[in-house]
């Protein structure tokens, strides 16, 4: 019962913020929705923020750890690739993962860090040339939103990006995403 109050009240939350967005609301991907339900704190409204220039070197840092330490693993089959895309998690040094637990695992590190988790969201995307959907964190940093990728070592600001922007999340609600017009606001 507790469990269903929750599951409302954050579903009413993120009601709410789509009604104040500009963006239009999408379907979330299946693994963000899991994620929350078994981690809600990291998906509660929060204040917008924004990272000082400073956290860049946090930010490179955590970047190139993560993308070092987790084993990167391909799913080889559709059914493997469903499974993955529900099962979003943290990974730990060591461990295998495709990009949605790099993501995560650089959103925890650097909330850790003292990054505002205002400033951190997260989106899907469409890599050039592909039709696989590929997940990666973005950071605002003053008035720009870097994008931390597991593909590069090298952060840069996602409107700089040649991927299709499929979905982000609302950056005030993390159960609700959205479809991006402008990566800049």
């Amino acid at each position: 019962m507790k469990f269903c109050l929750a599951l409302l009240a954050c579903l009413a939350a993120g009601a709410a913020s789509a009604a104040q967005s500009e963006e239009p609301s999408i379907t979330a991907p299946a693994g963000a929705n899991q994620f929350c339900l078994r981690n809600p704190a990291f998906c509660q409204p929060r204040e917008i923020a924004s990272a000082p220039a400073s956290a860049m070197a946090v930010l490179e840092r955590v970047n190139r750890s993560v993308n070092n330490q987790i084993v990167p693993v391909q799913a080889r089959s559709d059914d493997e690739k469903r499974e993955a895309n529900r099962d979003w998690r943290v990974a730990l040094p060591g461990e295998g993962g495709n990009c949605v637990e790099y993501a995560w695992t650089k959103f925890m590190l650097l909330a850790w860090e003292g990054i505002p988790t205002g400033a951190m969201r997260f989106a899907q995307v469409r890599v050039p040339g592909s039709s696989e959907f590929h997940a990666l964190l973005l950071v605002r940093i003053q008035n720009t939103e870097v994008a931390m990728d597991n593909l590069t070592p090298i952060i840069w600001p996602a409107d700089k990006l040649q991927y299709e922007w499929v979905a982000v999340q609302n950056p005030a609600n993390g159960w609700q995403w959205i479809k991006p017009a402008d990566l800049t606001n």
